[in-house]
């Protein structure tokens, strides 16, 4: 829903703003993804229409002003009280435009919102401006946008916060790196999940990948922690990352099917939300279980920390 806002009062009773709502209009519906769009226009080339013996030809807009006032009027005068505020105010200062979608998604969103603002820019209407956006597209855009950058700055700070935990836990920078490694690697290749099968990045899936981090890095601190305990009596860096991965791998993989098995079943709910959160959270359970088992003992190998030799 797109704002008509006049500088002055009965700025909509002027031909130029009518032709620009009719013009913004087929903009939308030719260029916008717009299925409809619907003004006051509609209404007052209908009544134009029916005043030439329901001609076709006339369902335009009137350009005499006295035509387009006396038109004002009728329809006005025929409505019931207030039925008339969501295409115009009372003064004839302000109307609306209204675009009809037949479904949407983020990209849609940013499309439609984003054609808007090319006719705007290329179509200066003396007397009034056109104030974006309002109805469930306008919000959502604008929730959109804050979810975009609320995303990454929550990733930053949820990765750098687990980072230096980790690293204080075991004394040591390089267990950090050994630990957000395989958190990294599921984040990035759930986030091609996502883009693959078009999930949106919205309200609904920003949690998750926090959710995620949380419960995945527990994966990576139980094996290392075991790897450690294991190094102090082999002595030896392959020794000791099979001794963990055949004790608390088993463990790992018992809690982490345990946690997939309790939210996998969302993803045949009828509710898109659930389904799709369903979805996203059992993958990213299973990639942090995965990438634990498979990073974290081939990391120690490479690395052979000293936090390791020194516990």
């Amino acid at each position: 829903m797109i704002l008509v806002e006049g500088e002055e009062e009965g700025a909509i009773k002027d031909y130029d703003t009518l032709k620009a709502m009719e013009e913004f209009q087929i903009h939308m519906e030719r260029k916008g993804g717009a299925a409809g769009t619907l003004t006051f226009n509609n209404m007052i080339k209908r009544v134009y229409r029916m005043f030439h013996e329901g001609n076709p030809k006339w369902e335009m807009l009137p350009t005499d002003p006295n035509h387009l006032s006396q038109i004002g009027f009728i329809i006005r005068n025929s409505a019931a009280p207030g039925e008339m505020d969501q295409w115009l105010d009372y003064s004839w200062t302000n109307a609306t435009i209204t675009c009809f979608y037949k479904n949407y998604n983020n990209q849609l969103i940013k499309e439609s919102i984003r054609g808007a603002e090319d006719f705007i820019e290329q179509n200066k209407v003396e007397g009034v401006k056109f104030r974006l956006a309002g109805g469930l597209l306008g919000i959502l855009y604008a929730v959109n946008q804050e979810v975009e950058y609320s995303y990454w700055v929550s990733l930053i700070v949820v990765f750098t916060a687990v980072f230096l935990l980790c690293a204080l836990t075991f004394r040591s920078f390089v267990a950090g790196i050994i630990l957000i490694i395989p958190l990294l690697v599921s984040q990035i290749l759930s986030e091609v999940f996502m883009l693959i099968y078009g999930i949106d990045l919205n309200i609904n899936s920003l949690p998750v990948a926090a959710i995620a981090v949380g419960i995945g890095i527990d994966y990576g601190i139980y094996l290392l922690s075991r790897v450690s305990e294991e190094y102090a009596v082999t002595r030896d860096y392959t020794e000791s990352n099979y001794r963990a991965i055949e004790t608390t791998g088993r463990a790992i993989i018992f809690t982490a099917t345990t946690l997939i098995a309790g939210v996998i079943f969302w993803l045949f709910v009828d509710i898109k939300f659930q389904a799709e959160m369903g979805l996203l959270l059992g993958l990213l359970m299973l990639l942090n279980m995965v990438n634990a088992l498979v990073f974290i003992p081939t990391l120690v190998n490479i690395f052979k920390p000293q936090f390791v030799t020194k516990q």
